[in-house]
């Protein structure tokens, strides 16, 4: 069974289900049923009503759909939906290393209607959050204070030692 796991030096959670890779592979028709499996897809989802309304008709591979179809098909309801935004390979059945899912609230059938709430990366079948622009900047906030600080330290030595009281 796949859980999340937090990897050492790593800011995020990630999720991987070593037996779906291996079994199925990620392409873009698979890479949202695979995103499906994580703890970052919420079950009450417009994609999982869909899949359900849909096996009865379309069977086991309900799940496996164009993304550019599923996109069609969820402009009709209103909710949380997940979509491949984009894939580094283009072509169906084609494995790739990087798919981007957006997480996204609609509140109407028109593109404008849509509100961007989160993005995650499949990178080499690792799941994981995107960074919201806070912990990106604070990110690099903290590395750039890290390296400035022992300077600091140096040029405020260096300063009293040799110009003395001048130097506050």
């Amino acid at each position: 069974m796949a859980l999340p796991y937090n990897r050492p030096n790593a800011p995020a959670i990630f999720f991987r289900d070593p037996e779906y890779l291996a079994n199925t592979g990620l392409t873009r028709l698979t890479a949202l049923e695979y995103f499906s499996h994580s703890s970052f897809f919420d079950k009450r989802c417009t994609n999982e009503v869909l899949r359900m309304q849909n096996l009865a008709r379309l069977g086991a591979n309900a799940a496996r759909r164009d993304p550019k179809e599923l996109q069609l098909e969820l402009r009709k309801f209103r909710g949380i939906e997940f979509v491949l935004a984009e894939s580094l390979d283009g072509a169906e059945t084609t494995a790739s290393d990087l798919f981007i899912v957006h997480k996204r609230l609609r509140e109407g059938s028109e593109d404008s209607q849509v509100k961007l709430l989160q993005v995650y990366f499949i990178l080499s079948g690792d799941i994981m959050r995107a960074p919201d622009l806070y912990r990106l900047v604070g990110g690099r906030l903290v590395s750039v204070s890290s390296m400035v600080q022992p300077r600091g330290d140096l040029l405020r030595r260096h300063c009293e030692t040799n110009l003395g009281a001048h130097c506050s």
